[in-house]
């Protein structure tokens, strides 16, 4: 299941404050770059 659905709870988790700068830390945010 995709992570960007807009099913309960999984949008919960893109729309959490912290999520942006959790993906960025942990590098997550580098390989969605690539």
């Amino acid at each position: 299941m995709s992570i960007w659905s807009e099913m309960q709870p999984i949008c919960r988790i893109w729309q959490h404050p912290e999520f942006i700068p959790f993906a960025q830390r942990s590098g997550m945010a580098d390989a969605w770059d690539k």
